[in-house]
C-alpha cells in the first residue's frame, strides 16, 4: 500500500492520504483498512483529498462503536 497511501503522522487518529486524487476506493483499500483497524483497534480513515489544506475533504472512516 506504500505506493498508494501516505500516512498522516500529525493526525489525531490513524490517517492516510491517497498519493493521487484520482485513485478509487477499491477492494485493496478496503482490505487494508479492515486489516489495520483489527490490528490497532482504533479509528482509521483514508482521506480522498490531497492534503489537510484542500478546500474540500472527503474520507472513508472505519470507526469503533461507542457504547
Amino acid at each position: 500500500m506504500k505506493n498508494i497511501l501516505i500516512e498522516d503522522k500529525r493526525a489525531k487518529s490513524k490517517s492516510f492520504f491517497l498519493k493521487k486524487s484520482h485513485n478509487l476506493f477499491d477492494n485493496k483499500l478496503l482490505g487494508f483498512i479492515k486489516k489495520n483497524f483489527r490490528k490497532f483497534k482504533k479509528d482509521l480513515r483514508i482521506c480522498m483529498h490531497d492534503s489537510p489544506d484542500a478546500n474540500h475533504h472527503d474520507m472513508i472512516i472505519l470507526q469503533q462503536r461507542s457504547n
